[in-house]
């Protein structure tokens, strides 16, 4: 499953952009931006994703052509959203990702192991 281009681009363009990132937690968009407590690449214990780090790792696999689901949100209800499930390498756990637009900006709903 795949998204169209324009709106793959939207993302990247938004995502490379840090004053258009948001992440914060609110009632009515609740979100899990964990990157802090996922390994980061190098598999070492000691080595965990900054939210600088998860927005790069979100912006190259969108210009690889990632696999991106659009998905409907519950909160808030209707809302659009788009879904990846990333795998660094063999070895590593998924990693759960979703991010919203909304208002001009990205939001970073999601960016955790897979549950």
């Amino acid at each position: 499953m795949s998204i169209p281009d324009e709106r793959r681009s939207e993302l990247v363009r938004l995502a490379s952009a840090p004053h258009l990132r948001r992440n914060q937690f609110t009632p009515v968009r609740p979100t899990k931006w964990q990157p802090d407590k996922v390994p980061g690449p190098s598999g070492s214990i000691a080595d965990y994703y900054t939210s600088d780090q998860a927005w790069e790792l979100i912006i190259d696999h969108l210009k690889m052509g990632h696999a991106v689901r659009e998905i409907v949100l519950r909160k808030p209800p209707g809302k659009t959203a788009y879904e990846m499930l990333i795998r660094v390498n063999p070895q590593s756990p998924e990693i759960y990702v979703k991010v919203e637009i909304h208002r001009g900006f990205i939001v970073g709903r999601s960016f955790h192991l897979s549950e």
